[in-house]
């Protein structure tokens, strides 16, 4: 039985730091990636069993009640069929889906920020400069986001009225 990593305790700086990071986010100077295939398992914390499991077995489902109703070689077309919408059409959305779903995690709060860090499948990039960047578990998040996004962004342009 699979038990659920201990949520971390975030500090003062963690928070500031996090909302920074959602700042940079929201205002397009972070890209977040996310791997798929670390992320989609039973032990992620954004794993969801449904968006695996119900679209494939209803997929089979109609091939099955087809290959009964109308015979074998519409049962075959129609499983092949299924096979072609699920790796063009279903996976697709369901990686969509697992990124959607680590993107609101991330962006929660710092305590679910630190524990999906701590999990891995994460990275970071300076859209400014997507050479620049940190990958979960094993980079420090904490020295990225201090070295490029620790201050508020400046919404003063230099113009003043005079």
């Amino acid at each position: 039985m699979a038990y659920a990593a201990p949520r971390p305790k975030p500090n003062k700086r963690d928070v500031v730091l996090h909302e920074r990071l959602q700042e940079a986010y929201d205002d397009g100077r972070l890209i977040v990636h996310t791997d798929f295939m670390r992320l989609n398992r039973t032990d992620s914390p954004v794993f969801s069993p449904w968006i695996n499991v119900v679209p494939l077995l209803a997929l089979l489902l109609l091939a099955l009640i087809l290959l009964f109703v109308a015979g074998l070689l519409v049962g075959t077309v129609a499983l092949v069929f299924a096979v072609l919408v699920y790796v063009l059409a279903i996976r697709p959305w369901t990686a969509n889906t697992v990124h959607k779903r680590a993107l609101a995690l991330m962006m929660s709060d710092a305590g679910s920020w630190m524990r999906l860090w701590a999990f891995g499948g994460i990275v970071l990039q300076l859209s400014a400069n997507p050479r620049i960047g940190v990958a979960a578990p094993d980079g420090d998040w904490r020295a990225f986001a201090s070295r490029y996004f620790a201050e508020k962004p400046s919404t003063d342009r230099g113009l003043s009225i005079a």
